[in-house]
């Protein structure tokens, strides 16, 4: 086998990996397979998905077809570069947790009036609120000031010793405000869902990042609008 193909092969099991990571599939599913699943939620694969489609066409005539013992198919330099610089692409792209911590969460018994001080001292405009491990809604400056515009106007009482679940029922659209995304998301998916819900008329606040995505899950990491311009230096990095 010549160079051109050791190379070819390389990059392409580099790639393979890759996608079974972020697919969570084994060794049971086909390259085109986890070409098809791994689209569905990221960009980067979805940039090369023809290409890849066209390699795993490539590099099954490598490995499996041959005559008097020898490959049928040798990659020219141009198809072998482009691969390895798709397997650059896709290893670099930053996760979405990039060295984020777990994030500030409130329980919702917590006061409104504690919450919005620890919130002002820290300069979080949004907090997730977490009733043990299960997921309350997120707390943002604009529902506490919805919450407490509406307080004020029909004088319900003293309002320091409001809890938080009460404040969020102001929340503007709990379900368009927040996107939970798995650890494997990529600071690209983040960057997508943010022009995505732009796109649509949406206004989303923050992406909650979860082991499977699931809003049950402990927190691992919270994206907000505030950080797309980190997305986009952590790319251009």
């Amino acid at each position: 086998m010549g160079d051109n193909a050791n190379r070819f092969l390389n990059a392409f099991y580099t790639i393979e990996r890759l996608l079974r990571k972020k697919t969570g599939k084994d060794n049971s599913t086909s390259f085109h397979e986890l070409v098809r699943e791994a689209v569905s939620h990221d960009s980067v694969v979805r940039r090369y998905r023809d290409d890849l489609f066209d390699y795993g066409d490539l590099r099954n005539a490598i490995v499996h077809q041959r005559k008097d013992g020898r490959p049928i198919a040798d990659p020219i330099d141009a198809a072998v570069k482009e691969l390895e610089t798709i397997a650059r692409n896709l290893e670099r792209v930053p996760g979405i947790l990039n060295g984020r911590r777990a994030p500030l969460t409130f329980p919702p018994e917590k006061r409104v009036s504690d919450a919005a001080r620890e919130m002002a001292v820290r300069g979080f405009s949004q907090v997730p609120v977490y009733d043990e491990q299960r997921y309350r809604g997120l707390l943002s400056a604009n529902t506490i000031t919805r919450w407490l515009g509406a307080r004020l106007e029909h004088d319900l009482g003293l309002l320091e010793d409001k809890p938080i679940e009460d404040a969020l029922t102001f929340a503007e659209n709990p379900k368009q405000e927040l996107v939970f995304v798995p650890r494997t998301a990529t600071v690209v998916d983040a960057l997508d869902l943010f022009i995505r819900a732009s796109q649509e008329g949406r206004a989303l606040q923050a992406l909650l990042v979860a082991e499977h995505g699931l809003q049950d899950e402990i927190p691992l990491g919270i994206v907000t609008v505030s950080d797309i311009p980190g997305l986009l230096a952590a790319i251009d990095a």
